[in-house]
């Protein structure tokens, strides 16, 4: 059931939902939570998923979406010129 929630939350944010990224955040969180508790039995991985939990949520804290009406940049080294 939480991989079908993590699979449609995954979905969203391809296609740029805001209520995706809250719910990235709190799956995420969870899953954080989740991996501290697995901390004495698998040391190692868990440290790992700590870190990808926590980078997961500094990228969907992070992203600002582009402003509407902005066209994007289509040439590489367009911001330089």
């Amino acid at each position: 059931m939480i991989g079908v929630c993590a699979a449609i939350t995954g979905a969203g944010l391809l296609k740029g939902a805001g209520w995706a990224r809250v719910t990235g955040i709190v799956l995420a969180s969870l899953t954080l939570f989740a991996q501290f508790l697995f901390l004495p039995y698998a040391p190692v991985w868990s440290v790992l998923m700590i870190g990808l939990d926590i980078f997961v949520i500094w990228a969907l804290v992070a992203y600002r979406p582009p402003a509407p009406g902005s066209a994007p940049d289509s040439a590489p080294g367009a911001a330089l010129r």
